[in-house]
């Protein structure tokens, strides 16, 4: 935190230090001589390797009790000033594909890239506790004329026997066809 804000030889000084980003008085060893103990009472100890320093709830403030916090990597990542995304925002992407809207047009929809959707919806990234579950629809079976439920869009048959019947009857009119032209 020092070295990014206060030394120009260091890498990340560019995009700290050098944009005008600064730690208050109370972390500053050059201003106060107990800055580290004020900074531990304010924030305590790292929780755990995996947990570094992460402005928030702006990432483009200062240095501060009020804006800085013990974080994951994940967490860090979704407090970056080019993340598209938030909870919220993941939470409505699922009940969208919930209520069968297309993963291409949620994407498009959010700007984002389908992968994004199919991570979100698998709850491989923005995980949440709750399950959305899609409602079963009614179709009505293109062979044999059955009304059943499904949860998927595209099933337009009400069991394999009746895949298999309208498979064969249209190898069949293909056949005849081929045939008797």
């Amino acid at each position: 935190m020092l070295n990014r804000c206060f030394n120009p030889k260091f890498a990340a000084f560019k995009r700290y230090g050098a944009k005008g980003t600064t730690v208050c008085d109370r972390w500053n060893p050059a201003k106060d001589s107990n800055a580290f103990s004020h900074f531990l009472s304010d924030l305590g100890e790292r929780p755990s390797l995996k947990h570094t320093l992460d402005r928030y709830p702006d990432n483009e403030g200062n240095y501060e009790p009020s804006n800085v916090r013990w974080a994951t990597r994940a967490e860090q990542a979704r407090n970056r000033s080019t993340t598209k995304l938030t909870p919220n925002n993941a939470q409505v992407i699922r009940q969208l594909h919930a209520g069968y809207e297309s993963p291409t047009s949620i994407a498009e929809a959010f700007n984002i890239a389908v992968g994004t959707v199919h991570g979100i919806v698998l709850n491989y990234n923005w995980k949440s506790n709750k399950k959305i579950s899609r409602e079963p629809l009614k179709k009505n079976c293109l062979h044999c004329g059955t009304e059943f439920l499904t949860k998927y869009k595209s099933k337009t048959y009400c069991n394999s026997k009746c895949f298999k019947r309208a498979a064969r009857l249209r190898a069949k009119a293909q056949l005849s066809s081929v045939l008797f032209s």
